[in-house]
């Protein structure tokens, strides 16, 4: 990329959030550190964990008090952007910390969900926000119809956007697959609720897939955001399991478990790029890649895990016959993701400063 301007990015997110914001903000600041001149640096607030909402609010509240004197901070260190992850924190960061005006904004956003009230605040508020990037067109056009947001200030950032651009092609991960004994799943659990999704999955499984000829493994991903709550040991229900880290290109795997609609697994790049097939609840950034990858991308209806069990058996035996070869990748979605990320950070930095200069 042909540019003169580097950008410096702040990242604010914190463990109230959902494990994929979190793990895209990480990700985000791994692959920009360095990279070309540009910088990124990441802060984590803790939430303190109580059943009252009001001491909720007033913990979520004193980090923002806080984060007035670590933006001065980082302002004078030559930070040029600050990237947020959640439309309330957007909200409590205009509200409380007092930005300098030659700040860029931007803002990372799945899904657009908002009540009547949050959106007439929104409208006003938003105009602060330099760039948005969001997970399919549709949210693209969810900002258009109900904040006016143009689609000029959005981007998507999203593997379905990468495979039709050409970014990212498919290719032959082996050119002839001999019969397999083992399957290999891959699953990472966003949420503590998800555990019994799983042990009913493995259950279904096991109870209508009564054969000798094959061994089930599953790789249940364990990393910061989930340790708390994923099992130590491999005694977890009546297949085999294996704990494994976030390292996916370590792993064979013939099939990549989801069960959260509720937000996008960055897993899922990783899981494709390795030739996995992906088993996911419906959505509408799920059905964007079905629509591309076909049979490699299966749905089913969210909390359905019946449904999910049924997908997975019924295509077993086309997987240890050797007749299905799978296609991984022809590069990192995450390195993609870069360039499109660098190329709209540049736009907010330009933006931000040409309404500085006029205001």
């Amino acid at each position: 990329m042909n540019s003169e301007v580097k950008t410096k990015s702040f990242h604010l997110i914190g463990d109230y959030l959902r494990f994929s914001s979190v793990t895209f903000a990480m990700k985000r600041v791994e692959y920009l550190k360095g990279f070309n001149g540009h910088e990124a640096e990441l802060f984590f607030m803790y939430a303190k964990n109580t059943d009252s909402k009001l001491k909720y609010s007033l913990s979520r509240f004193k980090h923002f008090l806080f984060l007035r004197k670590k933006i001065k901070e980082q302002s004078d260190l030559g930070i040029n952007i600050i990237h947020l992850y959640s439309l309330i924190d957007f909200i409590l960061l205009i509200l409380i910390v007092k930005i300098p005006q030659r700040l860029a904004i931007c803002l990372s956003i799945y899904d657009l969900k908002i009540n009547k009230v949050a959106e007439v605040l929104l409208r006003w508020l938003i105009k602060r926000v330099d760039h948005i990037f969001v997970s399919s067109r549709f949210v693209t056009d969810q900002f258009w119809s109900r904040l006016n947001i143009p689609p000029s200030r959005c981007t998507v950032l999203a593997l379905p956007k990468y495979l039709e651009r050409k970014d990212i092609g498919l290719v032959p991960i082996d050119e002839k697959q001999e019969k397999k004994k083992t399957i290999s799943i891959g699953c990472f659990l966003a949420e503590s609720s998800e555990i019994g999704k799983l042990a009913r999955f493995k259950a279904l499984v096991t109870s209508t897939l009564q054969r000798d000829d094959i061994n089930i493994k599953l790789y249940l991903i364990k990393n910061n955001i989930n340790q708390a709550y994923v099992p130590s040991n491999t005694s977890f229900g009546c297949i085999e399991t294996i704990i494994a880290n976030d390292d996916l290109d370590l792993l064979s795997l013939d099939f990549w478990l989801v069960f959260s609609g509720h937000f996008s697994c960055p897993y899922i790049n990783d899981a494709l790029k390795i030739g996995a097939r992906v088993i996911a609840p419906s959505t509408h950034y799920t059905s964007e890649l079905q629509r591309i990858l076909k049979s490699r991308m299966l749905t089913y209806k969210a909390n359905e895990v019946s449904s999910a069990a049924k997908l997975f058996i019924s295509l077993i035996d086309n997987v240890i016959s050797g007749a299905y070869t799978p296609l991984g990748l022809t590069s990192s979605s995450w390195q993609t993701e870069r360039k499109y990320l660098l190329e709209s950070y540049e736009k907010a930095v330009r933006r931000r400063l040409y309404l500085s200069r006029i205001s």
